[in-house]
């Protein structure tokens, strides 16, 4: 069965996200995962895009992708609704501020370091849902590591709640569709 007979023409924006795990560098300890993963409202997938070399041959211009070979960070920007108590605010704050300080929340890489850089969240999963909310596919960006939070905006007498965007650069991407075996 190909992939195009599993085309859900009713699909209305039907996904979801989930992380893996989140460096906890809060004083808290255990994390709620769900005030990250449940408040989600927007994802941005990353566009992709490869740079080509011009050419001459006898008069002709002719193009060439120029092939690198190595792997570039991708840019992910994902938006939270806030949720009641600014738990998953303070959990992206406080990544940022220690980060910024060279804090390591005790993840270690291989040779037993503690390194800023071992303070990633493993996967990010964007999951794509059926009219069933069964798995169909799923996008998985590997050790994500967050770089940018935007400001909050909190305002007097009025009923929007509060969103942040957080950006993360990821060192790569993988696609994998829900099989019935599994």
């Amino acid at each position: 069965m190909g992939t195009t007979t599993q085309i859900n023409n009713f699909n209305k924006n039907r996904w979801a996200v989930r992380f893996s795990n989140f460096p906890n560098m809060t004083g808290v300890k255990e994390l709620d995962l769900h005030v990250m993963n449940d408040y989600v409202t927007a994802f941005n997938v990353p566009d992709i895009s490869i740079p080509m070399l011009n050419s001459t041959f006898l008069h002709y211009r002719q193009l060439h992708p120029a092939t690198k070979g190595s792997r570039d960070l991708q840019t992910i920007n994902i938006e939270f609704n806030i949720d009641e108590r600014m738990h998953n605010w303070f959990m992206l704050y406080s990544w940022m501020y220690k980060m910024l300080h060279g804090e390591t929340c005790g993840r270690k890489n291989i040779d037993g370091k503690e390194l800023v850089r071992e303070d990633a969240i493993d996967v990010i999963e964007v999951c794509l849902l059926d009219n069933d909310n069964k798995i169909v596919s799923k996008l998985k960006f590997h050790h994500c590591i967050l770089n940018n939070l935007s400001s909050l905006d909190l305002k007097y007498s009025g009923s929007e709640i509060g969103t942040i965007i957080a950006t993360f650069e990821c060192e790569y991407l993988s696609f994998g569709l829900e099989t019935d075996e599994e």
